[in-house]
């Protein structure tokens, strides 16, 4: 809901930066509270976070990106010992079957890495910001 809102507002407030700084808090967000019923540090779900770091550096810029950088590392040292030392995660998005969970794991991996490779293929050498600074440079 919450993603539909920041959407529709981006037409009335007109700050593309700003919706998708909020977009990359939601979606980091949303990954943050599964992973608590996806088992934690072993979460497949955690592949997402270099799709979000790697469009945070190409789209709000470096030092966004090196922020979610190193919130994404937390968010792991963090899911890394509330895994070990707690019960506070489990498998209940997923099911206890072994078979379930290698599935989940296959699935989000497997499209992890697919987003990963279109979000390469899509920059190229330069982020979007740069190709913008390029063109505006060319001579007319």
């Amino acid at each position: 809901m919450m993603v539909f809102t920041n959407y529709f507002a981006l037409a009335f407030h007109k700050n593309s930066r700003s919706a998708f700084i909020i977009l990359v808090i939601l979606m980091f967000t949303v990954l943050h509270v599964i992973t608590y019923g996806q088992g934690g540090i072993k979460n497949s779900g955690i592949f997402y976070l270099a799709a979000i770091i790697l469009i945070t550096y190409m789209l709000p810029g470096k030092t966004p990106g090196k922020i979610m950088a190193g919130i994404s590392i937390l968010h792991v040292i963090y899911f890394y010992f509330i895994s070990m030392y707690t019960g506070w995660t489990d498998y209940s998005l997923i099911g206890n079957k072994p078979g379930l969970i290698e599935l989940h794991f296959l699935i989000t991996g497997t499209l992890s890495i697919l987003l990963l490779a279109a979000l390469g293929l899509r920059s190229g050498i330069y982020t979007p910001q740069q190709r913008i600074k390029r063109i505006r440079q060319r001579p007319a």
